[in-house]
């Protein structure tokens, strides 16, 4: 599990990119040695929501397009805002959005 710690938005969109980097990191690495992939649930609290939003706009060396983060759920507790209006932003099913 990464922990991302953030308490400015500014900080939250340079984190962004190292949390989508891990993110599809744990993904890859567990397809390789499972063949499948696991349930992933990422939390973020307050900013650490922050980040989760603009991680799903982020852009690494091998995705330059950035898009849905690899996880099957995301949960945002006391969060300032995600910068997203629905969940279908961050890449997550529309059955999701409450």
């Amino acid at each position: 599990m990464t922990r991302v710690r953030t308490t400015q938005a500014r900080t939250s969109t340079a984190a962004a990119p190292h949390l989508r980097q891990d993110l599809d990191g744990n993904r890859a690495a567990h397809e390789a040695g499972t063949g499948n992939h696991a349930h992933t649930t990422v939390i973020g609290h307050s900013y650490g929501s922050t980040v989760i939003g603009d991680a799903t706009k982020s852009h690494t060396s091998y995705d330059p397009h950035g898009g849905a983060l690899p996880v099957d759920d995301i949960i945002a507790a006391g969060s300032p805002g995600m910068r997203a209006g629905h969940a279908s932003d961050l890449g997550i099913g529309s059955d999701h959005d409450d």
